[in-house]
């Protein structure tokens, strides 16, 4: 009796044990995995200029400030809820009812609104860069232009790279991290020597900043302004998008420490 009572607590805590998150990341990993955000600017890059002009600098820097107030939230609701998996997990430990016996309680319903919520807003990424993909290799390689349309090239593009990246994740977050400094290298290099290049080679006139923060035509009405709050949302999903560092809470060898 006493050995089927140890079996069945064993059992009960190997299967408790086995739900939980693997922790089997550090904050190096968590950075890599948070690099490839700025890629998530290539998109809007030229874009911005062709609506406000200088003013995209305005926009970027109060988005990137309030992106920082944001994930300074998410850090510490990843140190307080170590065993929350990510933000629907947060949300539901924060709004659950105490000792509450039901099934259906708001902690539950806000948590999966979240989670849905979370879905929704990052799922058109796959479709927006699976485009751009298609459109740059489009241009660049006039013999794929003869072959496929820009739309066609989109579609194959995105087929393979989300493919390779779907078995690469199937192996966990660990080795996905690895992934995570390649791609961070490949990817930051170029937008550092883009950044950098005119200002080294003296190519950059700040008058053309100063003299022209909006455009000749731009004014201060409704369909301008509204304007405005879609590129404030443009900026903000790139801007604040290294969040990720901090969602991954449960995952890191030592929350408490590797999250801040």
């Amino acid at each position: 009796m006493r050995e089927n009572n140890m079996s069945t607590t064993s059992a009960s805590v190997t299967g408790e044990h086995s739900n939980d998150l693997e922790r089997s990341i550090d904050w190096k990993q968590g950075l890599a995995i948070a690099s490839g955000v700025p890629l998530l600017i290539l998109p809007s890059l030229g874009y911005f200029p062709l609506w406000v002009a200088s003013a995209a600098i305005l926009i970027w820097g109060l988005s990137v400030l309030q992106g920082f107030m944001q994930n300074l939230a998410y850090a510490e609701l990843a140190t307080t809820f170590p065993k929350a998996s990510g933000l629907p997990g947060f949300a539901q430990n924060v709004f659950k009812t105490q000792n509450y016996d039901g099934n259906y309680d708001k902690g539950k319903l806000i948590g999966g609104f979240s989670a849905w919520s979370y879905w929704f807003a990052w799922n058109p990424v796959l479709a927006i860069f699976a485009i751009l993909v298609g459109s740059y290799l489009h241009g660049l390689f006039p013999v794929l232009g003869t072959m496929f349309t820009e739309y066609q090239l989109s579609l194959i593009s995105g087929g393979v790279i989300f493919s390779v990246l779907l078995i690469i994740n199937s192996f966990g977050l660990k080795d996905s991290a690895i992934l995570g400094y390649i791609l961070a290298a490949i990817s930051l290099i170029p937008l550092v020597v883009m950044t950098v290049t005119p200002f080294a080679t003296g190519a950059v006139e700040i008058s053309n900043i100063t003299n022209s923060w909006l455009p000749a035509d731009w004014s201060w009405d409704m369909h301008h302004i509204l304007i405005l709050f879609g590129l404030f949302a443009i900026a903000q999903w790139s801007a604040c998008a290294w969040e990720t560092a901090a969602i991954y809470g449960p995952e890191y060898k030592k929350p408490g420490t590797d999250v801040p």
